[in-house]
């Protein structure tokens, strides 16, 4: 299988019945109305891919590669959804088999973007999300994708990177968004809902799977989540401890940047957190998503961050505003009513393996029924086929 970092998102699943009674797959056909939609504004249809073309796709995805069924029609989504009291048009894809029969729906969140024209709804076929998006629908599934806020519709707005609430409830609004298109065109499904996502895509699965939990009447059945940093605290203390070059720090800077911005008692100049004369270099940063550093750029952690910073993350005081910050967005122990398997890799060194840990020993102290399946000696990049080979064959006993 072929990996990139453009992958360091996928696939944390998430098995959702609407029924709580029974388990088998239900049907809901709906006839064509006059249909007023709260959530989805508009939705056009982009392309189709043929079972050749998936094929294709396919082969450059997986070694024995999994089959596929139907070709696929991918409808783009732009949806209303609200994040700081401003109401926001965004927007997603559908990606849907082309068959008659219910199927169950997939929400995906795709991790970390850096390449802008691998938006899933813009449909770029690839070695990237959307494609694997497709690649589920043909196997038949209607998969739903988030663009996220700073991608595709709303572009012009910064990406909240790993912020809890500019992810989940913009996702949960994409899904029932998704949902009224179904009812719009009348697209029979089951009542079962996946929810998949690895590395962004997972901690973004995770604040999605609070957000149906407080504010839908989904029921959640079963998650499957992959690599997400779902402990902010404890990750950040394990990655300031850190001693050898890291590739990652661009994607460290980026979630600091989010929090420093977003909260207002924090809002530090970046001279707070970095020496001269990188916190200059950090000033002039226009956009987060695509930014690149030259080589002179530190890649240890030591010598980009101030001595002040590192000690205060270290001595861990929680009263601290930069702790809160990063406590706020915490997803690691609280009382999901779902059953979850994690996944991590052992060797992960851009999400530390304490995120999945914590979180299986906290969920489980609560009662939940999780379960941790840790990747042994896989890092980041190479735990994902793994984890997504896992996620394939659950998905098909559970359709």
């Amino acid at each position: 299988m072929k990996t990139t970092v453009l992958w360091a998102s996928l696939f944390f699943v998430t098995f959702i019945s609407c029924s709580k009674k029974d388990s088998s797959p239900q049907t809901n056909t709906m006839e064509p109305t006059e249909f007023v939609g709260k959530y989805l504004v508009e939705d056009a249809p982009i392309k189709t891919l043929s079972i050749a073309v998936l094929e294709v796709l396919s082969n450059s995805f997986f070694e024995n590669a999994p089959t596929v069924h139907y070709q696929v029609m991918g409808h783009k989504l732009k949806y209303t959804t609200l994040f700081q009291g401003k109401s926001i048009t965004a927007s997603g894809i559908v990606l849907l088999p082309e068959t008659e029969q219910a199927v169950p729906v997939v929400a995906f969140q795709h991790g970390t973007l850096t390449q802008l024209e691998n938006t899933p709804s813009l449909m770029t076929l690839g070695l990237n999300e959307v494609t694997l998006g497709a690649l589920l629908a043909s196997r038949g599934y209607a998969v739903i994708m988030s663009d996220y806020i700073g991608y595709g519709d709303s572009a012009t707005l910064p990406h909240p990177y790993d912020l809890q609430e500019g992810l989940g409830p913009t996702t949960l609004d994409c899904i029932l968004a998704g949902f009224e298109f179904f009812e719009k065109k009348a697209i029979p499904h089951t009542s079962k809902l996946f929810v998949t996502g690895y590395s962004e895509g997972g901690y973004a699965s995770m604040a999605l799977l609070k957000a149906l939990q407080e504010s839908s009447n989904l029921k959640v059945s079963h998650a499957f989540l992959g690599a997400g940093a779902y402990n902010k605290t404890a990750s950040l203390k394990t990655i300031v401890q850190q001693t050898e070059p890291s590739p990652y720090l661009r994607y460290y800077l980026w979630v600091l940047h989010t929090y420093n911005n977003y909260y207002d008692n924090l809002k530090h100049s970046w001279s707070t957190y970095v020496v001269a004369p990188y916190d200059a270099q950090l000033n002039e940063v226009t956009d987060w998503r695509t930014v690149q550093f030259d080589e002179g750029f530190p890649q240890k952690i030591q010598e980009l961050f101030t001595v002040e910073f590192l000690q205060q993350v270290q001595e861990g005081n929680d009263n601290t505003p930069l702790i809160k910050a990063f406590s706020a967005n915490d997803l690691f122990d609280w009382n999901a009513n779902t059953p979850i398997t994690f996944y991590h890799g052992t060797k992960d060194t851009f999400v530390p393996p304490i995120n999945s840990q914590s979180a299986f020993e906290a969920m489980r102290a609560r009662g939940n029924p999780v379960n941790y399946i840790p990747l042994e000696g896989k890092n980041h990049q190479t735990a994902i086929f793994p984890f997504v080979k896992a996620v394939l064959a659950q998905l098909d006993e559970l359709r």
